[in-house]
């Protein structure tokens, strides 16, 4: 450590007489100071932690004597007692950086078990980062704490700062990191290559590579990296269930199939890979194998919930909700009040008000999901979402104000919870001060609160704000197939379809197999009544991929009436309609399908309900009741 003016000033003043006939309590501070660093250099740590103290009692108002007593601490794991010593070297001296650091390094690893710490550690390194910015380890450690807040783009920013340490490997995967989370996928993929090459062994950064395609939607890449691993390792089951899961990720079923039976045939053993094989099954249509599977292994192993979440799951996508429950409910008893098994029964509670929210039953869904919401100060996400769609569906604006509030309290970090408190707000009349919200989250520059705004302004049908701030999240973030997608999407709900199917048309040329684009630009072609074709084969592709998929078995089903072609219209329709009946736009195009074959009084009954639905073009509907000559009550 570098001896700062005050220590200086001590060690010399050990030559400086003390008062004849007089003990000196400050010559003894001094010495005792000089003991405790030579007791810990060598390696006397009980001893130098009494030495540290005795100084204290003497010089309590010296900030290197906090701040090495501190760094002793840290060292001997005594975390609480270092972080408390390293708060009064900061107070005693703010402008001592390695105190900053020091401290901001406590907190970032005190806030693995307490997030609410993580701010504080993003205070004291920024700090040391302006007082020492060229010190590698504060940039380093900065930049984790800011990629633990998901401000990834910022952390990108400080680490390419240490351009003459970029070629370390730890902190070009530090970088790539950054990038890759902060959306600046071409510079990560680079990163990851590069290291990669040079090691073909690491499997960690090859498991990032992989991570890294997948979120690109380019899972040739991710197969192609997966099949050289599992070259080196052809018995790692772990490797044959991924490649199995990319295979089906990317529409290719019948390969994936035969993965996953290869996997089976070779391992009967594997659950895992038996539980994979029965969801392929599932998507391939063949529901009835996929369910056997899983209650074979259930009457195996009738205690394995991964296997009974993972046929409750199937059973919900197939709206067979009774059964779901039941086996949620199950799944609840059998963690009974196990500490360990926590977890799973939460996760099974929350599915539960999930089914509640599918079945419109909002009330339902509140009370189970209330007391999970918030837990030990912490935010659960899926639960908290699932609460604010049902506040949001069921018109209980009061309350989503007051829940996206409390969230926002719990999680300062995530933008999420904010913007839709301003949402809810907006909607009760606070019009001036939810838009303030909305703005300053939108002109942050921070990819995550602009997304969260361009949401918000979506959802309220401010399509020319949403426009405004998706197009500066994509000018900042021009990799970002989210920014990209909300710029399109706005676009055309803006009345500028022309607009938004050039950033449509942009996104495909970056992920071609981009399922909600093709399905996005595919439907809006078919409703516009241009480029049938394309819009078939764009939608075709879609459901290909995701063939359970109500909103794309509609936008199909919806390219195939406008072509003329009614079997192929009626089969896709008819299947989005088992797939989600509570659609209001499945709901019209079903009436439109009724009217088309004769059937009047069946196509009145669909748009009445999509009325009903409250469908977000409600005079288009009524006017089709209108020439079909239903009454004035009807419409």
């Amino acid at each position: 450590m570098t001896l700062s003016g005050a220590v200086l000033f001590a060690v010399l003043s050990l030559a400086s007489p003390a008062a004849p006939g007089a003990a000196d309590p400050m010559l003894a501070s001094r010495k005792a100071f000089l003991a405790a660093r030579m007791a810990v250099a060598d390696g006397r740590y009980q001893e130098a932690l009494s030495l540290y103290r005795q100084v204290l009692t003497v010089l309590p108002n010296d900030a290197i004597v906090h701040l090495e007593y501190a760094q002793l601490l840290r060292d001997l794991n005594v975390g609480e007692e270092a972080t408390r010593q390293a708060r009064d070297a900061v107070r005693l001296d703010p402008k001592l950086a390695e105190a900053r650091r020091l401290l901001g390094t406590l907190e970032l690893a005190s806030a693995e078990k307490d997030p609410t710490r993580l701010p504080a550690a993003i205070v004291e390194l920024s700090a040391a980062h302006r007082l020492a910015p060229a010190d590698v380890g504060t940039s380093v450690a900065l930049a984790r704490a800011l990629l633990a807040a998901e401000r990834s783009a910022e952390a990108a920013a400080i680490l390419d700062e240490l351009t003459e340490l970029s070629g370390q490997p730890a902190i070009q995967r530090l970088t790539a990191e950054a990038k890759a989370k902060s959306g600046q996928y071409h510079e990560a993929e680079q990163i990851y290559q590069s290291l990669w090459e040079a090691d073909p062994a690491d499997r960690e950064i090859a498991a990032a590579l992989i991570d890294l395609y997948e979120d690109e939607d380019k899972l040739d890449d991710a197969l192609g990296v997966l099949e050289k691993l599992a070259e080196r390792d052809p018995d790692n089951a772990a490797i044959s269930e991924r490649i199995v899961l990319d295979l089906a990720r990317a529409g290719r079923f019948p390969e994936a199939e035969e993965r996953a039976r290869q996997l089976v045939a070779k391992r009967p053993e594997n659950r895992a890979g038996q539980r994979l094989l029965a969801t392929v099954l599932f998507e391939r249509d063949n529901p009835a194998e996929g369910e056997k599977i899983l209650r074979a292994l259930l009457e195996a192993d009738p205690d394995d919930p991964m296997t009974r979440r993972a046929l409750a799951s199937e059973l919900v996508r197939e709206r067979r909700f009774d059964e779901a429950k039941a086996m949620y409910e199950d799944l609840g008893k059998r963690a009974g009040d196990d500490p360990h098994k926590a977890d799973a029964r939460r996760a099974a509670q929350v599915e539960l008000g999930f089914i509640a929210y599918l079945e419109r039953d909002y009330a339902g869904a509140r009370k189970i999901l209330t007391p999970l919401s918030i837990e030990d100060g912490q935010v659960q996400d899926r639960a908290a979402r699932i609460l604010l769609a049902a506040d949001r569906d069921g018109d209980d604006l009061t309350d989503g104000r007051d829940r996206a509030k409390a969230f926002a309290a719990a999680k300062p970090s995530d933008p999420e919870w904010e913007a839709q408190n301003a949402e809810f707000r907006y909607q009760l009349g606070e019009t001036a001060d939810a838009t303030a919200v909305l703005d300053r989250l939108g002109s942050s520059g921070q990819l995550d609160k602009m997304l969260a705004a361009a949401d918000s302004y979506a959802r309220l049908k401010k399509y020319d704000a949403a426009v405004r701030i998706s197009r500066q999240a994509a000018a900042k973030y021009p990799e970002s197939s989210e920014a990209l997608f909300r710029l399109g999407s706005s676009l055309e709900r803006a009345g500028d379809s022309a607009a938004g199917e050039k950033v449509f048309l942009q996104l495909l040329a970056m992920r071609p197999n981009d399922a909600a684009t093709l399905n996005y630009l595919g439907y809006m072609w078919a409703d516009q009544g241009v480029q049938l074709q394309r819009a078939r084969e764009m939608l075709e592709k879609a459901v290909a991929r995701e063939p359970r998929n109500a909103a794309y078995l509609d936008s199909l089903g919806w390219a195939y009436f406008r072509l003329g072609e009614l079997p192929q219209a009626e089969k896709k329709l008819r299947e989005a309609y088992r797939r989600e009946p509570a659609d209001p736009t499945i709901e019209e195009h079903i009436g439109d399908l009724e009217a088309r074959q004769g059937n009047v009084e069946g196509a009145i009954r669909h748009w009445e309900k999509a009325l009903e639905l409250k469908h977000e073009e409600p005079d288009r509907v009524r006017e089709k009741l209108r020439r079909a000559g239903a009454p004035v009550s009807q419409r």
